[in-house]
């Protein structure tokens, strides 16, 4: 059986799809979701989309994928780019762009999240990004 090569943009769609179609149900902070085991507690997901069939909405986000964004309770989802770049979207119909930072290095492996802090690792630099309030 042959396989299927699929772009890394169609892949980082899917995630971004899925990721919002999680939303209303649980946070999806790690690869394979809140427990690990890669299941959801979402229903009635859509089994087949195509640009005019069950997709609310796409966009292009900048840099190129290779990490699992993560979403959060207040809707912000984040995105890791190969470059380096990190984006800050709000899941939206519009995915408003919230912020955009640069980080050394590149980004290959997927984020963890722990409390309110994410951890990154770029191929130089272990970095844990969090709010901090005074």
């Amino acid at each position: 059986m042959k396989k299927t090569r699929w772009p890394r943009a169609t892949w980082m769609g899917i995630a971004v799809f899925a990721g919002a179609a999680a939303l209303p149900a649980e946070d999806w902070p790690q690869f394979r979701g809140p427990t690990g085991d890669g299941l959801a507690a979402a229903t009635h997901l859509p089994l087949t989309w195509s640009p005019t069939q069950n997709m609310t909405w796409k966009a292009p986000v900048p840099g190129r994928g290779r990490s699992s964004p993560v979403l959060l309770a207040e809707g912000r989802l984040y995105c890791f780019s190969r470059e380096g770049k990190t984006v800050v979207l709000q899941a939206n119909k519009d995915l408003t762009l919230l912020a955009e930072n640069q980080l050394e290095g590149p980004v290959f492996a997927s984020p963890a999240l722990v409390g309110s802090a994410i951890y990154l690792r770029t191929d130089s630099h272990l970095y844990c990004l969090q709010r901090l309030i005074k």
